[in-house]
């Protein structure tokens, strides 16, 4: 197939490898001209930084992210596409039009209220005082917002306290306060062919940079992932009730429901329609398919879907990121250059997710974008075999002053096992 990878950031970059190893030939689109066109340089093709005249030429157009859902639907009406809308877009940037959703869907929702200003928030909570959480979001038409900037408050004073500098960090944007809900977290995902769900999957993430699940929040410190061969009940009760909403708005490809399971409620956090890093490359590592034919069935799925193919040869995944300093500081200069040993490049499409990683020579060094040099990429028949192999290939990776968590089966498994217990699984 010819097939063309837009990205902002290069996160998806890595996915470029697989499928090139595969025979495929691919172009590599990035909507930034800055220090992510680094990311695997050498190892995949030269970024290209200007739309081509047609797309028409492309089998597949993938996105790695929620980049440009505007163009991503220019490119539709040219040729098949997969990680990208503006119906993705907006379910993920802009939460109040997410939890909407969710609510019009019949999915759970903890109880929330939306803001534009610190000082109505307070009257909020001096009225309702409780635990929340900050929730910035794109309202439509507004200037792009980092929706990364949320705070879980320990306490209403505590919320309080921190009002003015989270909207100052968000850039006044506007926002949610939403109901703290104890819990245990699970996001559950499927690919949607237009029709109906397929490959109902879950992931069992640890955000927490340090051990104890203890530091600041880098999105994904490691993950466990697996394909479900029943229905299970946290789908039932959560992403399945979204089927006739997501067929009537047309929507394509993988889509996944962040929840908080308690006793008796799956509760809809958040969106996830793309690709997730690093639960994405280590569910697709499972896949015993080409990965360009798994993806383009979906893309291309007539109306009233398809009989998906799925094929795996493993049945958990797993994976541990590694990194050096200053990561996960964002502002410090991460540096170039630093090598990377007990990382074998011509095997990195399957072994191991690469971001700040280029090849220099014949040596795998750091591109010096953040310092997050990826994740080690495990497989395994049983819970405790996949985290096994994953710490066997992770102790083999070497680099100056290596960061990586150590806990992340005892973690994972505590989840796992309360949710199985619990019948949700």
């Amino acid at each position: 197939m010819r097939i063309a990878l837009v990205s902002s950031d290069g996160s998806g970059a890595w996915f470029l490898l697989r499928l090139i190893e595969e025979g495929n030939s691919c172009d590599y689109y990035l909507l930034e001209k800055d220090k992510t066109a680094r990311v695997l340089n050498n190892m995949v093709p030269s970024p290209i930084f200007n739309e081509p005249k047609s797309w028409r030429e492309y089998d597949l157009v993938l996105f790695d992210g929620n980049s440009d859902g505007e163009l991503a639907d220019k490119i539709r009406k040219q040729t098949y596409v997969i990680g990208c809308s503006e119906l993705s877009c907006r379910l993920e940037d802009d939460r109040l039009f997410g939890f909407e959703a969710m609510e019009q869907m019949g999915i759970d929702v903890p109880a929330y209220e939306a803001f534009d200003s610190p000082e109505a928030a307070r009257a909020y909570i001096a009225a309702k005082p409780d635990r929340y959480v900050y929730k910035p979001f794109q309202e439509e038409g507004a200037l792009e917002v980092d929706c990364s900037v949320t705070y879980v408050a320990h306490s209403p004073s505590d919320m309080e306290r921190n009002l003015d500098g989270l909207f100052k960090k968000s850039n006044g944007a506007a926002f949610v306060l939403q109901k703290f809900v104890e819990g245990t977290e699970l996001s559950i995902e499927a690919w949607f062919d237009g029709t109906q769900f397929h490959f109902i999957n879950a992931t069992l993430e640890e955000k927490k940079f340090l051990a104890g699940n203890l530091g600041q929040n880098v999105g994904c410190a490691g993950n466990l992932v697996w394909p479900f061969q029943n229905i299970p009940l946290a789908f039932t009760r959560g992403l399945a009730r979204g089927r006739e909403w997501l067929r009537d708005h047309d929507y394509r490809g993988m889509i996944d429901l962040n929840s908080i399971v308690t006793r008796n409620h799956v509760y809809g956090l958040e969106w996830t329609p793309r690709c997730g890093y690093h639960a994405t490359a280590s569910l697709l590592n499972l896949l015993n398919m080409p990965l360009a034919d798994f993806l383009i069935q979906f893309a291309a799925a007539p109306a009233g879907g398809i009989s998906a193919e799925v094929r795996t040869n493993f049945n958990f995944g797993t994976a541990i990121d590694i990194s050096v300093p200053p990561f996960p500081c964002s502002t410090a200069k991460a540096e170039t250059g630093l090598m990377i040993d007990g990382i074998d490049p011509d095997q990195a499409w399957r072994e191991t997710y690469l971001y700040d990683a280029q090849m220099h020579g014949e040596e795998l060094v750091t591109a010096g974008v953040n310092g997050d040099i990826g994740a080690v990429l495990a497989r395994g028949n049983t819970f405790r075999g996949a985290w096994e192999n994953a710490l066997e290939m992770v102790r083999k990776a070497k680099a100056p002053n290596l960061q990586w968590r150590n806990d992340l089966e005892q973690s994972t498994g505590k989840r796992y096992k309360k949710l199985k217990s619990a019948g949700w699984l």
